[in-house]
């Protein structure tokens, strides 16, 4: 499954992003209460916001007439880490709100792009194995990154993990530059 280099590609990216910046959702109790002081109300708004947004996207991706790609997926997980960057940073629980809502769409948007970019790379007979293994990524990946930016900011503080992990996200592509350009076809 692995010898293929664009399944590769498609697998760092979605490893990071289900890393780096997915576990916002997991990470909301400590923005609510922690940071906003709104408490169990403040979760439920925030989480409302983050479903909100995962619905808007759905619709964005379902209206959109664009092909699923490497570049596609590339906005839409940059679009995520931009506003978990806003979250983070936001000034009052209103913009945090609204920066979770847009999370919520890049959210959606990358995981729909990156899973049916999965369903039409891969060969039939691999198919199975390969979405099993997208499955257990798509589902283990944001836990293992909620434990790792929770203990993060257990020692500096939540708006700096989220910020910690939303730009080591976006410094990813940069790192690997020659690669990714080969994985765009550029």
């Amino acid at each position: 499954v692995f010898d293929n280099q664009g399944i590769r590609g498609l697998f760092v990216l979605i490893v990071a992003g289900a890393l780096l910046i997915r576990p916002l959702g997991e990470l909301l109790p400590a923005l609510a209460d922690g940071v906003h002081g709104m408490g169990a109300a403040g979760l439920a708004m925030l989480s409302a916001s983050l479903g909100l947004g995962a619905i808007l996207g759905g619709l964005a991706v379902a209206t959109m007439e664009s092909e699923p790609g490497i570049p596609a997926l590339l906005r839409w997980l940059t679009g995520a880490a931009l506003a978990a960057i806003a979250v983070a940073l936001a000034p009052n629980f209103a913009l945090s709100l609204l920066f979770t809502a847009l999370a919520g769409i890049c959210l959606v948007g990358s995981g729909v792009n990156a899973q049916t970019m999965m369903q039409l790379a891969v060969p039939g007979e691999l198919r199975g194995r390969v979405m099993s293994l997208f499955g257990i990524t798509f589902r283990a990946a944001p836990a293992i990154g909620a434990l790792a930016l929770g203990a993060l900011a257990d020692a500096i503080g939540i708006r700096f993990a989220l910020l910690c992990g939303a730009v080591a996200f976006m410094i990813l592509p940069i790192l690997r530059h020659g690669g990714l350009r080969r994985l765009i076809g550029r």
